[in-house]
């Protein structure tokens, strides 16, 4: 009997020795994608993330640099971070409400949603899924806003800021 049970014990130890080995393998396997995966979920926030903090961070240099609002509409509608939705958006919205009030026009902006802004704002949250995202001023935390990206044709692209296509529900209140 000792001569039949000494050999299926040395084949079991090594059999889970061999399942330890094979697991462990799949376990470092299975690490490492997720190290992976979030090192690729981290690059892609960053490249869906960076065009509107872009965005917004020049709009502003454009706004407190400006002549007449002419010059802002010009960037609107020359930047490649915005989509052709938000331009025309954006665009109509402007010419509407100087149409309607030459000397006043809408009395807010638009982009921000409000009259007064920080000089550069940051990224306080990204939603990956609806692709909505807050930003806040650097210097004063208090002023913020909502954006919306969208990828076309495998860009991310500004489709939404302040009152330009965002929802009331998304919006900062």
């Amino acid at each position: 009997m000792n001569k039949i049970l000494k050999p299926i014990a040395g084949l079991l130890f090594f059999t889970l020795i061999s399942c330890g080995e094979n697991n462990t393998k799949e376990q470092n396997n299975l690490i490492s994608h997720e190290v992976e995966t979030v090192e690729n979920s981290v690059a892609t926030r960053e490249q869906q993330t960076t065009p509107a903090i872009q965005f917004i961070n020049e709009y502003l240099q454009v706004f407190s640099n400006m002549t007449s609002i002419d010059d802002v509409v010009d960037w609107v509608l020359r930047t490649e971070l915005a989509s052709e939705n938000f331009k025309q958006t954006y665009y109509n919205m402007i010419t509407e409400a100087y149409e309607a009030d030459p000397i006043v026009g809408l009395g807010y902006d638009p982009v921000l949603d409000g009259q007064d802004a920080d000089t550069e704002y940051e990224l306080v949250s990204y939603d990956d899924e609806s692709h909505f995202l807050l930003i806040r001023g650097v210097n004063f935390d208090y002023f913020t806003t909502t954006m919306k990206v969208v990828e076309i044709d495998g860009k991310w692209l500004v489709d939404g800021s302040g009152d330009i296509n965002i929802p009331e529900n998304q919006k900062p209140h």
